[in-house]
């Protein structure tokens, strides 16, 4: 399968902060594939803008008197990377021979890489980086009716969930590995859709819109629809992507090859949204405290009745927290017990 000769260079809006993807390598693997590391343009500049803009915006908060805390820095950075280890490392052209591997690829494009990203929630900084004529644009821009519609929850979270369904989709899928354009395509759309989710769940600046439980809402809705077809690519008993086996497939057969992918899908990608929905439930219990400690201030003097009610229903939601994240738990873990038993009553 040749190499396209010719690239876009193809940028997403700085307002999602996202970096293009880059169209998959030759088919044809080296020996030393481990070794096959890329350092393509139409992603390195994208990738050093960004770099540059949030490092602008560190040193501008620290300008300032509000510096950045070194935990969101590293994260940042962390998540960075690991979209470089997508796109650039020996996982891409590892993807064009392997379909579990390709599934390693999509967890860091559109969910691990953009979680790690945004999880800090470093909106601020990087909008301190920008100048002020880009953030004037950029507000004109956020307020056109199309794209509030885009980032709506509902809007959000379908395309989170529903393109990873679209491109799982056997001639989709096929197609992309047949043609650089549609596979830089399929890499550019769920970076996209991953950033902007992954936005939309962590960001806590005062114009966010999205209530808590809201964010549980779409966390859930994008776990289930992530058990869900990772259990499909499990569960199946025939070969859905044969265009491996033409390719040269990798160390296993079609089966146990796919079967591990839809292992990656159903258990990697479902546990790791474990985490943000811990977070989510902290923040949610910490907001509810400040609330509570700012009606307490007028009532003090009403007496100690009024000031622990609040504070004991913060506590008691901070507790309901914990126990919704061992249930959570508690379901990943049995549907691991779930799989190891189809797959010795299938041995």
């Amino acid at each position: 399968m040749g190499k396209s000769k010719q690239r876009s260079w193809l940028c997403l809006p700085l307002a999602l902060l996202a970096t293009p993807a880059t169209a998959h390598s030759d088919g044809a693997l080296a020996a030393n594939v481990w070794f096959a590391w890329s350092f393509e343009l139409d992603f390195l500049l994208p990738l050093a803008l960004v770099c540059f803009i949030y490092l602008r915006g560190v040193r501008q908060r620290q300008q300032r008197g509000r510096p950045t805390s070194h935990r969101e820095i590293s994260l940042v950075f962390l998540g960075l990377f690991m979209l470089f280890l997508a796109l650039q490392s020996p996982i891409d052209p590892l993807g064009e021979r392997s379909f579990s591997m390709h599934q390693v690829q999509h967890l860091l494009l559109r969910a691990l890489g953009p979680m790690l990203l945004f999880l800090p929630s470093p909106q601020t900084t990087f909008v301190s980086g920008l100048n002020t004529k880009t953030r004037r644009f950029l507000a004109r821009v956020g307020r056109l009716a199309g794209l509030s519609a885009l980032a709506h929850p509902v809007t959000v979270t379908l395309l989170f969930a529903g393109l990873a369904y679209v491109w799982q989709y056997p001639p989709y899928f096929e197609l992309a590995l047949r043609n650089d354009m549609v596979h830089y395509l399929m890499h550019v759309t769920m970076l996209g859709s991953g950033l902007l989710f992954w936005w939309c769940i962590f960001d806590t600046r005062p114009s966010a819109t999205t209530r808590y439980g809201t964010r549980l809402a779409m966390l859930w809705f994008a776990t289930t629809a992530s058990i869900a077809l990772g259990a499909y690519l499990t569960m199946k008993s025939s070969v859905l992507y044969p265009v491996y086996d033409e390719l040269g497939r990798l160390w296993v057969d079609g089966e146990m090859d796919e079967l591990l992918g839809g292992l990656i899908v159903w258990i990697l990608g479902s546990m790791m949204s474990l985490v943000p929905f811990l977070v989510i439930l902290r923040r949610w219990g910490y907001k509810k405290d400040r609330i509570g400690k700012k009606r307490t201030i007028p009532a003090s003097a009403g007496g100690d009745a009024v000031g622990n009610e609040p504070r004991d229903a913060a506590e008691n939601t901070r507790r309901l927290g914990w126990m919704l994240g061992l249930f959570s738990g508690g379901v990943f873990l049995t549907l691991i017990s779930v799989m190891f038993l189809s797959l010795a009553v299938r041995g």
